[in-house]
């Protein structure tokens, strides 16, 4: 059977908004592109450290901000008091300023997303848009455990605040 690559399939760059964002009024939105496979490879290649007695350890935290310093293209509803923040990148990728900015748990998160939309690039549509489905349900089940009906509901805007 022949493989059938369609436009849509050869997208390269995503937005994503982080599960902590999901339902929120104006989320804190990601812009990335995903990796080709050999930048990919390299930068996990790079995290793997082998000792002297032939044992290895993986640099999860270096991959993961490898990942992220390289795939990351901007943001959206970043928010300072006097205005929007721009996100920056330099001749290395995204500067350390910028990714500073995002928190910790989200960094993480997004490092594992670039890395399985990289790795599956024919597919990644469908996965992006499989996530966003299982958010909502999840959220809509917490909402029916907690009585709580959708008028009910007071969403805040969570744009987020920082010092530039």
């Amino acid at each position: 059977m022949a493989l059938t690559v369609t436009k849509a399939k050869l997208q390269n760059s995503f937005e994503y908004v982080p599960l902590t964002e999901k339902g929120q009024e104006k989320p804190f939105t990601i812009l990335f592109d995903a990796l080709p496979l050999d930048v990919l490879a390299l930068l996990q290649d790079d995290a793997i450290k082998v000792s002297q007695d032939g044992g290895y350890s993986v640099s999860i935290n270096t991959l993961n901000y490898s990942v992220i310093k390289q795939a990351i293209t901007g943001w959206k509803n970043v928010e300072a008091d006097d205005g929007p923040v721009r996100f920056k990148r330099d001749n290395n990728g995204a500067t350390d300023g910028s990714l500073a900015l995002i928190p910790g748990d989200i960094r993480t998160e997004l490092a594992t997303i670039i890395v399985e939309v990289s790795k599956d690039l024919p597919n990644a549509v469908e996965y992006l848009a499989e996530l966003t489905k299982l958010a909502e349900d999840e959220a809509a089940e917490l909402a029916d455990e907690s009585g709580i009906e959708d008028k009910e509901k007071e969403v805040k805007p969570t744009t987020r605040k920082t010092k530039k």
